[in-house]
C-alpha cells in the first residue's frame, strides 16, 4: 500500500511539473507565434492586392461569423478596394483566407489560404495558386458556382479533384464576403 501512495504521488508531481514546463513554453513562444501570424496577413495583403499604398480596418462591420475581419486597401487615400478575412468549414475542419475585390472593376483581385486542415495531397492543394487563381478576375455580380468540369459560365470555378467540399468551403466563404461587398461598397 505504501508503495502505491509513493507511485502516486510521484505521478502528481510529474504531471504538474509537465504542465507548468508546458505552460511556460506556450507563455514564452505566444508572443513569436502571433507576431509571426500578423506577418503573414500583411504578407498576404500584398500578395492579394499589390497595388495598396496602405491598408486599413473598416470602419464597416459584418454580422456574419464567417467574416473574421474587413479592411480597405487604399491608394492616395482613396478607398480602390476591399480585403475580407473569412473562416468556412472544409473537410478536415476550418479554412482561414483573404479575399480581396476591386472597387471599380467590381472583381475578385486575389484569393490566400492562411490556414486549413485539409487533408494533404488532396484538399490542402487549396493552397496553390493554380486553384487560388481560378478566382481571379471572377465578377461580384453573381454567386460562385463550384464544378467538377470545365467552366462554361463566367460565375463558376472548377473544383480541385477529389476535394470538392474544400472547394466549396472556399467559394462560400467568397461569396459570403462578396455579399457584404456588394451590399457596402458599392453603389
Amino acid at each position: 500500500m505504501n508503495k502505491i501512495v509513493k507511485l502516486t504521488l510521484f505521478l502528481l508531481f510529474i504531471a504538474a511539473l509537465s504542465g507548468f514546463l508546458l505552460a511556460y513554453v506556450n507563455g514564452s513562444t505566444a508572443p513569436i507565434i502571433a507576431k509571426a501570424q500578423a506577418a503573414d496577413l500583411i504578407n498576404g495583403y500584398k500578395e492579394i492586392f499589390p497595388t495598396a499604398e496602405e491598408i486599413v480596418e473598416s470602419s464597416i462591420k459584418s454580422d456574419a461569423p464567417e467574416i473574421l475581419l474587413i479592411n480597405e486597401a487604399k491608394i492616395s487615400g482613396k478607398t480602390v478596394g476591399v480585403i475580407y478575412k473569412v473562416a468556412t468549414s472544409g473537410y478536415g475542419g476550418k479554412n482561414t483566407f483573404l479575399v480581396a475585390f476591386d472597387l471599380e472593376k467590381q472583381q475578385i483581385t486575389g484569393v490566400k489560404i492562411l490556414t486549413h486542415t485539409e487533408t494533404p495531397g488532396l484538399g490542402a492543394k487549396a493552397t496553390e495558386k493554380w486553384f487560388t487563381n481560378r478566382f481571379i478576375g471572377k465578377t461580384t455580380t453573381e454567386d460562385l458556382l463550384i464544378v467538377k468540369k470545365s467552366t462554361e459560365k463566367t460565375n463558376e470555378v472548377e473544383a480541385i479533384t477529389a476535394a470538392t467540399i474544400t472547394s466549396k468551403s472556399i467559394a462560400k466563404g467568397i461569396n459570403i464576403a462578396r455579399e457584404h461587398f456588394i451590399a457596402n461598397f458599392t453603389k
